[in-house]
This record gives structure tokens, sequence and C-alpha cells, in this order.
């Protein structure tokens, strides 16, 4: 009877299958301390926070499909001059389902992904609530294209959406990316053109990125670009050292718009570990250094000095402005000068066969902009971490 052999080849289909879960989790605590947050000592901001992420999940392959769930708990308890209080998020981190044929991969639902180095688009995993994607995703070889939205945003009244795609090839990678928003503020629809070249010159590694942007942002004409380019040195088989320039371009008018717009990029490291200056409106020079003692604990010691690329422009983070006594670090005149300041980062990494260990320590020392909207002077800015990871 057809029924039964229908039946009977479903069967041996489902036999022929291999079905694979395999679980696993995640728990990360880190102790921080931050002084002087607005480089102002009279304004009591001074905190310390215990921060704990708990995130459990599993994974489901089927043949060519693949389902994965993991769940998301993060507790911050914060000591504050102010006042103490504690925040909990919970939440999918990762729901998605996958499916893997010949050499092709759909991904649809809650997922972690990055484009190129991450410096337009990647997951966020730093702060104790990690941000992922919500939407689609395509992979095949070296293309890959996607249609996403932010996953688990706090404090964000927008509800942007961000479209593109991406091919590698010999040297490099070559994008697109296209983000829409609508806010109180206005609607924002920006085209973004994004080209990186890898090349080796002896033992010498160079990269090079170059972004372009143009298109209406919060109701303004929009043109803005930036510029990413390092020089890594082997100085020995455990030490190597980085030469690193970056550029994004800023300034604001009646109708139009040049600051650059870091999409849903990844910037923690990137820029100074105190994650105080984003790529916009900014200009940086750094010196980036690390010792590998063995396999398995490194040294690293950063030092970045910044700029702001028009003065009049503001001092921004990568999602927002920083903000001293007297509200948004802004200057609409220009006089205050462009130094932002210097930061060094010192990290410490050693990898146990059960954990992970980071204690970190940076100094922000402020510049001209920030000494003069702070009154003629400003406090150094410290933090200090200590972080432990395990995965089971």
């Amino acid at each position: 009877m057809p029924f039964v052999s229908y039946l009977i080849l479903a069967a041996e289909t489902i036999k022929n299958q291999q079905l694979a879960v395999t679980t696993d989790i995640k728990l990360r605590t880190r102790f921080e301390r931050v002084t002087d947050k607005d480089f102002y000592e009279p304004d009591a901001d001074n905190y310390s926070s215990f921060l704990t992420r708990f995130e459990p999940g599993f994974t489901v392959d089927y043949g060519q499909w693949q389902f994965r769930t993991a769940y998301q708990f993060a507790h911050s308890q914060n000591w504050m001059a102010s006042g103490d209080n504690s925040t909990t998020n919970s939440d999918l981190n990762e729901f998605y389902l996958k499916h893997t044929e010949n050499g092709q991969a759909w991904t649809l639902g809650r997922q972690k992904f990055e484009i190129n180095d991450g410096r337009l688009v990647a997951t966020s995993d730093w702060g104790n609530v990690s941000r992922t994607f919500d939407g689609i995703h395509f992979e095949n070889g070296d293309f890959q294209a996607f249609f996403i939205k932010d996953a688990i945003v706090k404090n964000r009244s927008h509800d942007a959406r961000l479209a593109g795609f991406s091919a590698h090839h010999a040297g490099g990678n070559s994008s697109y990316f296209f983000k829409t928003d609508v806010s109180s503020s206005g609607s924002t629809a920006i085209h973004t053109l994004d080209r990186t070249w890898k090349s080796k010159l002896g033992s010498n590694a160079t990269n090079l990125e170059i972004a372009a942007q143009f298109g209406e942002s919060v109701g303004k004409e929009h043109s803005a670009y930036a510029v990413h380019a390092d020089l890594t040195i082997p100085v020995s088989q455990k030490f190597k050292v980085t030469f690193e320039g970056n550029l994004a371009s800023g300034g604001q008018s009646a109708n139009h718009s040049r600051t650059f717009d870091e999409l849903s990029a990844s910037t923690h490291s990137k820029y100074g570990y105190m994650d105080m200056v984003g790529w916009r409106n900014m200009k940086e020079i750094a010196l980036k250094t690390k010792y590998s003692f063995t396999k398995e604990t490194s040294l690293i010691a950063n030092l970045h000095g910044f700029w702001l690329f028009d003065p009049a422009d503001g001092f921004y983070r990568s999602s927002s402005m920083n903000k001293g006594p007297g509200g948004n670090f802004i200057d609409p005149t220009g006089m205050s000068g462009t130094h932002l300041g210097t930061e060094l980062n010192v990290e410490l990494n050693h990898e146990f066969s059960w954990a992970a260990l980071k204690a970190g320590f940076g100094v922000f020392e402020p510049g001209n902009f920030i000494k003069n909207l702070n009154g003629g002077s400003a406090e150094r800015q410290i933090y200090f971490y200590t972080q432990l990871s395990f995965k089971f």
C-alpha cells in the first residue's frame, strides 16, 4: 500500500538522521569601580557594582536543522553615594532555528553575529545585559545578508531596523547597510557603504576600514564618514605592538547632520576599555601592546589619545553623549577646544581549565575640552574591575 510505503520511508529517513542535544551553562561575575564619571569631584557620582550573569542554554541538531535557545538572568548590585540600588533582567538571549544545506545557512530568530570586525554590526557582550539581534541572517560562503533589530536593549525609545549584506573577497570585505528609525525627534534612513582591507607587510599585519554614510538622520540631511587603520608588529613570539588611528566625522547644522552613526556596533575595548569614546565625532591615535607569558596568561596595555572632530559637536559614547555637571558635554560655540583627553588601560587575562579571569585598570586624564566645560579644571576618571567567567 502506498500509504504504508510512505510511513516506512519516513521512518527510515528519521532513523538515518542524527539527533543530538547539547547543553551549556555560562556564569559571569564582575566587580567594578568608577570614580568621577563626569570628571567633577563635587558630584557624588562614584559607584561600585557587583554584576552577575547566568546563561543556561541548549542546542538541538537534527540533520540539516539546528535549534538553539539560551536564557539570560542578569543582576546588578550598585553602591552609590546617592543611594544603593539593584536591578535585574530576565530574558531569552538566544532563540533561533537554523537550516544549513549545500553551503548555505538561514538563521531565523534571536541570534548573535558580527560583520567584519564589529565596528558597525555586532553583538554587544561586555555589559551585564548583553545585546543580541532579532531577525533573519543568511550565509553563503563569503556572502551574508540580514534584516535585524536590536534585542534586549534598555533605555532606548527607538525602534531601529537594520538590513544589509557583506561580501568577503581577497584582502577584505565590502558591505552595505540600511538603517531606519522613527523617534520623537524625527525619522532616520541612513545608507552606509563600508570597505575593509587586510594585508601583510612581511610579518606585520595591516587593516584599513573606510565607511561613508548618506541619507536622513532625525529629520536632517545626513552625510558622514569614518576611517580606521592599524599596523600590528610582532616584536617577538610573545610580544606584539599595534599602532592605530581612528576618525569619525561630526557636526550639526539646522538642516544637516555630519555625525557618524555607529549603527549596531560593539565598541568595548576598541576605543578604550572605559567605554568613554565611540566612533562618532572623534579623532584618536592609540598604542596597543600585548605580552603573552604563556598560552593561558597575557597582559594588555593600551594608551589612547582623543580629540573632537568638530569642536561644536558633542563628546559621544557609542550610543549617547557623555554628561558633565552642566548636562551633555557639548559646546555649540566650539570655543572649548578639541582635546578630550588621554586614556590608559591595563588588563591581565588568565585562562584556567574551568574558568577565565580578567582584572583591569583604566584612567582617563581629561583634556582642555572637558576642563573648560567643567569650569576650568577636571578630575581624572578611574576604573578598575575583576571578572571571573565559567562555562560548563
